[in-house]
């Protein structure tokens, strides 16, 4: 079976396929879903249809090794082991937002097609980020030198932050194009909001005292509902979730004590060996005397540290884990929607048809999966030639 390509509606290359286009072309005016109307936008510019068996068998053909920017194809091998929803999530979400969906375009096939909504190139990026971060705190273990640990857990750190950013602006996308509301964002009545307020009072407010003596700084900024009730929502009833969160908070507990506190205390044996307190003990060790303190002590030191590249690799493998289970349940919500009979709302905002019970449209043979050399945030300067962005210089030293 030939794989089949889109019928274009629109102005790009009318003249070209003249005969496969429908009378009326879509408007570039801006229109919004059918789904709840608040905020995502359909792709107005270039609308592309297909028969549904052979887009999914053309996406099926897309893998980082074949259709990924230069970091995909790098470090695909270094990141994927056990971390497969993300070059999924990248397959069914991100590809066919890209020019690789383009026979026309061959020249930024990693780039948005033309009226990408900037939500949905958001969760794009944000999904890129979290496997770039993931890739470098991998290459940071494997060539270690002395500021891996610092550089490993802000790469750690980070990737939680955008893989939640990415959450959650699925979520929200998801439920718009359902017509549903988020209860902790949307639907929080005034009586529900100040409760969380007055739980807020009861759990904090009398260590605020003790946070400022022992850390030195002020306590993070109030927020309600806070950011783990919105994932809270996103994952309700999912196995991995509570799981998420211990690993989550692990992480970011030590990255803060390397990043933006005194030095974390370590023990060194006689061979160089370098341990440091595991996650879940760094509250009882912030201070090196307490490190200093059990030295000696080596059934605590065995239970409460561990060696340093040990414990990276354990947290960046267990971060991996958990973050791969919940993919899963995005990408089951996103095959409902993307492939619904009764909502196109998604389709829409993706510029993306099906053809419906063999619809009078002629294929066109979609382009064979193809590598990039760059990387997906990056472009070609056009007509860079060593001038200087500075008027009267010119700096001829560059490649």
């Amino acid at each position: 079976m030939e794989v089949g390509a889109p019928q274009r509606l629109g102005p790009v290359n009318r003249s070209r396929y003249r005969w496969l286009y429908a009378e009326t072309a879509t408007t570039k005016r801006p229109t919004f879903t059918e789904g709840g109307n608040r905020g995502i936008m359909n792709n107005p510019n270039q609308t592309l249809i297909f028969k549904e068996e052979d887009f999914r068998e053309w996406l099926g053909k897309n893998t980082f090794a074949k259709s990924g920017d230069s970091y995909e194809q790098k470090y695909h091998g270094l990141v994927l082991a056990g971390f497969r929803g993300n070059e999924t999530f990248w397959r069914c979400f991100v590809v066919p937002l890209t020019n690789r969906i383009n026979a026309d375009n061959t020249d930024s096939i990693i780039h948005f097609r033309e009226g990408v909504d900037d939500r949905l190139q958001f969760i794009c990026g944000a999904n890129y980020s979290l496997f770039v971060h993931l890739a470098m705190a991998e290459e940071l273990i494997n060539n270690w030198t002395d500021g891996s640990l610092d550089g490993i857990y802000a790469r750690l750190a980070s990737s939680l932050d955008v893989f939640e950013a990415l959450v959650i602006q699925f979520y929200l996308l998801m439920n718009e194009c359902q017509g549903m509301k988020s209860k902790a964002i949307e639907e929080l009545q005034r009586e529900e909001f100040l409760k969380l307020a007055a739980q807020y009072y009861d759990e904090k407010y009398p260590e605020l005292h003790k946070y400022y003596i022992a850390i030195g700084k002020k306590v993070p900024p109030i927020l309600v509902p806070t950011k783990v009730s919105i994932l809270e929502e996103c994952f309700v009833g999912h196995p991995k979730r509570a799981e998420y969160f211990t690993v989550s908070g692990q992480i970011r507990t030590l990255r803060n004590a390397i990043v933006h506190d005194v030095r974390v205390g370590m023990l060194r044996d006689g061979a160089e060996k370098i341990l440091i307190p595991k996650p879940s003990a760094v509250p009882y060790y912030r201070q090196w005397s307490k490190v200093l303190a059990v030295a000696s002590n080596h059934a605590k030191i065995g239970k409460d540290f561990c060696e340093v590249k040990t414990q990276c690799w354990s947290d960046l493998q267990n971060l991996k884990r958990v973050i791969n289970e919940l993919y899963g349940t995005m990408l089951e919500r996103f095959e409902n929607e993307f492939y619904s009979k009764d909502r196109s709302a998604l389709r829409n905002a993706f510029g993306i048809k099906f053809q419906i019970n063999g619809g009078g449209e002629f294929p066109v043979t979609l382009p064979e999966p193809q590598s990039h050399k760059s990387a997906s945030y990056g472009t070609n300067f056009p007509g860079w030639s060593g001038q200087s962005l500075v008027s009267g210089t010119n700096n001829t030293s560059r490649q």
